[in-house]
Order: C-alpha cells, then structure tokens, then sequence
C-alpha cells in the first residue's frame, strides 16, 4: 500500500482543474553496476575500507575505535566491521595510517608513497612523492562541475585544510580546489565544469581534532540527474498482477516497466557530446526513480533499471525503457541444489601376512555364517 498525503489525494480527486506533476531521477554511475571505479590511497588503516568511499553512502555507521586513545568503554564505541557481511551492512570509510599533530596537521615528511594512477588497463607508477593522507577514485572520463566530500559524521571528525584534485586519465592535473578552515563534516562546492576527469584525489593537510587519522566516508563520483515537467515527455509506468482464486497474489506477481520520454536538450544524450555532464554515463542497468505529486508531496512508482536506450540523431526525443528488480532477478542464473551421496563401502583382500599385519583393526561385525573385520 503507497501512503498518499491528504493534499496530493484531494488533488488526484478533483474533477477539474487536477495538476498532477512528474519527476525522475536517473542515477547514472551507480558503483553497483559501473565496475569501472576503483579507489587507492596513500596508506589505508586496519579494518577500514577503500571501497566503500565510492559506493554511495555518505554517513558513517557508528563510532568506531582506533589506537589513537580517543575512546573509552562507556557503550558508545564499536570496533570495525570485519566479515564481508558487516562490511555490506555498515560504513566506515577510508582511514590513514598517519596521525594528526597537537595541531591537527600531519608531520611533514611522515610517510611518503609513491603515486598511482589507474588507466583502463591497468596502472601507471609516476614519480612524484606526496607526504600528507590522500584517498583516491578512478573512474570512466566524465565531466563534473561540482564536488562532494563526506568526512566522519559519527566522531564528528573532518579535514579542515585540504586540497580537491582532478585528473585526466594520463594523470595531468585539470583542476585543484584548495580548501582551508573548512568546519563541516560534509563539503560541498560548485567548481568551473571540468572535461574529462578520469581520476578525483583528496589530499588532507590539516584535521580537526589532534592526534587521530584523517577519515572519509565518501568521495562525490556519481553523476545523478534529476528531471521535470519541462524535461519529461511521456512517463508509462506498468505494474501487472493477476490475483489467484483465493484472492492471494502469491506468486503471481509479474514485474513492472517503464517507458520514458526525455526532451534531448542542448544534446545533452548525445553519446558524441563530450561536454555533456553524462557523457560516457548512458548505458544498460542506470537506475531511474519515477515520483508523481502536486509539487510538494511526492509518491514515488518505485525503481526500475535501464534495458534500452533509443537516442536518435534527427529527432528530440530520446526513450529510456527499463524493469525492476523482479525481472533482473529472472535473467539470473542459479543452479540447483545436488544432493552429495556417500561412496558404497569397499572390501579390501590382504594377500599377505606382512599386509594383515600392517594394517590396523578398526571394527568387527559378526553375521550369520560370517564375520567382517575393517582395516586401515
């Protein structure tokens, strides 16, 4: 059952004058299906995890401990996840090896590693030396007019001096925010659109507390849109069930499509347009996110992943078609389970006196008319 607010109901109920409006969000880069995503950094500390700075969570789960001396036994502190099952279920990020200063910079000269970065086929070492914490994500080229850092939300921990680096995909630098007397655990910052950025780079000079590591739970690498009335064309959204007799759809449920029409505005799909802030991003498996409402009070139809993609080139129109879940789950393959039988037992002969008494009694049945020993 979808729970509708009372104005978005009386507003589906008008006979006349009824304006309902839609919305779509379409997320393009999402780490699920992009494999193209990879994170490195400089030193990485026990029981943190690089790939979690990419995979869209920007919170981090609890407080954890580390050896800094910072936490005490009072019931507010965790260790870090350690199974593959805890690290799907809670965030913790990146962590340095490094520590902070009295002042909260990092001793210079503490630890250098050389710098790496990843091509689509593999990686490249460069020459230059850097000495303070740094947490880096490659990915497809794209263009990105804005960037996104999300520190340690649970100790309350961020980086106040910084620097935001991006890179083309043979490691020439495009463009370097620098950032000092930052006070906020998640920074956000509109930047000049950049062309072409294969790689994102933060590089922490100054934390806020002393003597702890720097930390990032996440850094901005998804390409997600939004779009409206004035870009949408047509929105077809389908959900079929056909009821059993006793009125329980139980296994009967089919899976829902959609069919969408987006106005190709400026070119912007235009798998030719690299200035387009989606270019190289339309692809098979983009998660779209249909909502309708009156403007203010939003119901959202549910998700749904892209299968195809028309774009042509001497029409307006571009139409995205895609299913949910249920039908993803269809394609799958899984194999069945196979029942594993033990081996028949198999009767050993000694031909010797030396093999009888080599071997070692391990059982005796007696039967009718026959006695069956076991040797190893």
């Amino acid at each position: 059952m979808i729970v509708v607010p009372t104005a978005l109901k009386n507003e589906i109920q008008k006979q006349r004058k009824r304006h309902l409006k839609a919305r779509v969000r379409i997320d393009y880069s999402d780490a699920n299906i992009d494999s193209t995503i990879i994170a490195w950094a400089g030193t990485v500390s026990r029981g943190s995890y690089l790939a979690q700075v990419y995979n869209g969570r920007e919170d981090v789960s609890y407080k954890y401990a580390c050896l800094d001396g910072k936490w005490v036994l009072d019931g507010t502190w965790v260790l870090s996840p350690e199974t593959p099952a805890e690290q799907d279920a809670y965030e913790i990020g990146w962590r340095s090896v490094q520590f902070s200063n009295p002042d909260g910079t990092f001793q210079d000269g503490s630890s250098k590693h050389a710098l790496f970065n990843r091509k689509l086929l593999g990686y490249t070492m460069l020459g230059g030396m850097v000495d303070a914490p740094h947490v880096s994500v490659n990915f497809i080229p794209r263009t990105i007019s804005s960037v996104r850092v999300s520190f340690d939300n649970a100790r309350m921990e961020y980086a106040r001096d910084f620097d935001v680096v991006l890179y083309d995909i043979d490691n020439v630098e495009l463009y370097r925010l620098q950032v000092t007397d930052n006070t906020g655990v998640k920074y956000v910052s509109a930047i000049t659109t950049q062309y072409l950025v294969a790689q994102m780079t933060i590089r922490i000079y100054k934390w806020s507390h002393p003597g702890t590591s720097a930390k990032v739970a996440e850094v901005f690498t998804s390409v997600s849109e939004l779009y409206n009335d004035k870009d949408i064309l047509s929105l077809q959204v389908i959900e079929n069930r056909e009821l059993s007799d006793d009125g329980v759809p139980l296994g009967t449920t089919a899976s829902g499509q959609i069919v969408l029409q987006l106005f190709n505005r400026f070119r912007r799909f235009d798998n030719t347009n690299t200035t387009s802030a989606i270019y190289n991003m339309i692809r098979e498996g983009v998660r779209i996110r249909p909502e309708i409402g009156d403007g203010t009070n939003w119901v959202p139809l549910g998700v749904y992943f892209a299968k195809s993609w028309d774009i042509p080139r001497n029409d307006i129109v571009v139409t995205v078609s895609g299913v949910d879940r249920l039908a993803l789950m269809a394609e799958s393959e899984y194999k069945s389970n196979v029942i594993i039988e033990a081996p028949e037992d198999e009767t050993y002969i000694t031909d010797t006196t030396a093999e009888w008494e080599a071997g070692t009694e391990t059982g005796v049945d007696y039967g009718t008319n026959v006695i069956r020993m076991a040797w190893s």
